[in-house]
């Protein structure tokens, strides 16, 4: 099963010839910061581009949550590229659980970083409910 899965990403790798992006670029750097101000409007955070820039460039205190996603989404983009570079599996619960310190960091209290929560959320407008416990387990599969 692993070789036919290996073949078939070295077919799709061929036809598509995957280029990778320089994370550090101007355009990808906009695209970045587009969807970090859609991201966290989900958590009820608007900025607009002008307050994006100036949030990242330290021109707002209390501006940690434009921050940490910009940050851990640009970490994260560079993890993808080279796990795949490298040829290893998909992130671990750590990459996950290091993704999470990184978002809320300065936000929640620091013995919360990278720990998953316990009990019900619901996610307005969503038409799915995440799981209530044993996220440690959702994570893994």
């Amino acid at each position: 099963m692993l070789q036919n899965k290996t073949e078939l990403l070295k077919k799709r790798q061929e036809i598509l010839k995957l280029n990778f992006i320089d994370i550090s670029n101007k355009e990808w750097l906009y695209i970045l910061g587009e969807e970090t101000r859609n991201s966290i409007m989900i958590e009820g955070i608007f900025v607009d581009e002008d307050e994006l820039f100036d949030a990242l460039n330290g021109k707002y205190r209390s501006a940690s949550h434009v921050v940490n996603h910009f940050r851990t989404a640009k970490f994260l983009y560079n993890f993808a590229i080279e796990l795949y570079k490298t040829g290893e599996n998909y992130p671990c619960l750590a990459a996950v659980k290091t993704a999470h310190k990184m978002l809320f960091d300065g936000i929640i209290k620091p013995q919360k970083l990278g720990i998953f929560r316990i009990g019900k959320i619901k996610i307005i407008g969503a038409k799915i409910e995440p799981p209530e416990y044993d996220i440690n387990d959702w994570i893994r599969l």
